[in-house]
């Protein structure tokens, strides 16, 4: 979407007025009726059904249901949403229109975080169907329509329906929450990896999965992404404790995991009433299922997690630790390289932990959902001149943010970010995220450079990629940033 298109809320309000007063109905021109597919028909909810309604009682992970389009990608990702009321209004706005008469006018808006800000996208209502039923997303509910709506808003933000085919989890994710993404690939996870994803699911961090490869049947999709819903040790009447994961197909239907611990699983009949009312245990054929956690390590590829930012996090309640930050943007121009330096500060001195845990996010600004994304170089240098980490991506990663998680003894340190290729320009989002004990306000030192380095020595060639060398000729500009 072009961001000349977008409306203020002030004037979003204001259309939405004229739209009552005029006693007409929202027309959107900019985004026209098109979708992938034949005889599509676009109705109204008003045309679809009797009562529609934005939402019905509550919002529930299990109003979405995906269709026809291959956006299962996006679907897991607002699965994960449906789950933080206070996440999902930040998106789906509370002053949406109403269907009911004197209320309605056809125009409802969303917001997206959109490469690094809120973006504001107001969409009418018509709707794609054949048959008057929808040919997309749907809700178990016939006469709730913030799945389709929110949906189609998403594709106006990329340009259309078509666009949305195929994606990974974490991008939906970003563009829902704003938060930091990161992919494991579970054939090559760390060692404390159980017990990093429980404490990561406790701080409201949202998750998907991904299975790429065919496995013998036992329910699961290959190409296909499903959102991560609970992960939590059950105790069996014997006192032993089972490491347990949820997950769901947002397929919604009765396509699930049919192995050991699934719903109709004999591992069940080994854990109290009293122990399943607490994980609220409901074995029905609706795409939600549980996995004994190795299982899912050897059933799935992928773990796709998204760490909430500060002021989305902050007001739901919670304990520990907590994810603070700080970014800005940057243009990296031919020929190039530019440095960022950033301290690493552990304000918890109380505890015995000997390193703070840091995460830098680098996203290239790309507009097209379609455009190919750059690999870049990064390096990692203390201020003696020693290399703390050199990080090359390889070919076969296309995803339009990388994201590095370490563990530093805290001090200062240098960053160097470099493209493959020389001619290239693009603008890019950096971000460092950083952990700290929760009620802790401590400024992260963040220096960034007011010119870029000069190149002074000839490139090198080092395999398919041209090394180049800079002196260390730079002006900083000094920011304390106090992270709420």
């Amino acid at each position: 979407m072009d961001k000349s298109q977008e409306k203020t809320h002030h004037e979003i309000f204001a259309l939405r007025n004229d739209l009552l007063r005029s006693n007409k109905l929202f027309e959107d021109n900019s985004f026209p009726l098109h979708a992938p597919g034949s005889k599509i028909k676009w109705l109204r909810p008003r045309e679809i059904c009797k009562n529609p309604q934005l939402i019905v009682e509550e919002i529930s992970r299990f109003d979405v249901n995906q269709g026809a389009l291959g956006n299962c990608w996006f679907m897991a990702a607002i699965d994960c949403l449906a789950r933080h009321k206070q996440l999902f209004y930040e998106v789906v706005r509370e002053t949406n229109s109403s269907f009911t008469d004197g209320a309605y006018c056809g125009l409802f808006h969303f917001r997206f975080w959109y490469f690094g800000s809120w973006t504001n996208v107001i969409i009418d209502d018509r709707l794609p169907t054949r048959d008057k039923k929808l040919v997309f997303v749907t809700s178990k509910s016939e006469n709730e329509f913030w799945p389709a709506l929110l949906e189609k808003a998403y594709a106006k933000l990329y340009g259309g329906y078509e666009k949305l085919e195929g994606g990974h989890v974490t991008e939906g994710l970003a563009d829902l929450t704003g938060g930091v993404t990161e992919v494991y690939d579970l054939k090559d996870r760390p060692g404390y990896f159980y017990e990093m994803i429980c404490k990561a699911f406790k701080r409201n961090t949202l998750m998907g999965a991904a299975k790429y490869n065919e496995s013998r049947n036992i329910g699961l999709t290959a190409g296909h992404a499903y959102a991560i819903t609970h992960i939590t040790p059950v105790a069996d009447v014997y006192g032993n404790h089972i490491n347990l994961i949820r997950i769901r197909n947002p397929w919604g239907n009765e396509k699930e995991y049919t192995g050991d611990w699934s719903d109709s699983s004999m591992k069940w009949n080994i854990i109290s009433i009293k122990e399943k009312q607490r994980i609220k245990w409901d074995p029905k054929g609706d795409g939600e299922f549980w996995m004994l956690f190795e299982d899912f390590l050897i059933h799935f590829d992928y773990l796709e997690i998204c760490n909430l930012l500060p002021d989305l996090l902050t007001r739901e309640p919670h304990s520990g630790r907590q994810w603070k930050f700080t970014s800005f943007r940057e243009v990296w121009k031919k020929n190039g390289a530019i440095h960022h330096i950033f301290s690493a500060v552990d304000p918890d001195t109380d505890d015995n932990e000997e390193y703070c845990t840091v995460v830098l996010a680098v996203m290239s600004l790309r507009r097209n959902r379609n455009e190919k994304n750059r690999r870049i170089r990064l390096k990692i240098t203390t201020p003696d001149d020693q290399t703390f980490q050199r990080i090359s991506i390889p070919n076969d990663y296309n995803r339009r943010e990388y994201v590095f998680r370490y563990d530093m003894v805290p001090g200062t340190y240098d960053l160097e970010i470099l493209s493959y290729y020389n001619n290239d320009t693009f603008e890019y989002l950096f971000r460092i995220f950083y952990e700290t004990k929760k009620d802790i306000n401590h400024p992260l030192m963040l220096y960034q450079p007011l010119n870029t380095c000069k190149k002074a020595c000839k490139s090198t060639e080092n395999g398919n990629a041209k090394e180049m060398v800079y002196y260390s000729q730079k002006k900083y500009e000094t920011r304390f940033c106090n992270i709420l």
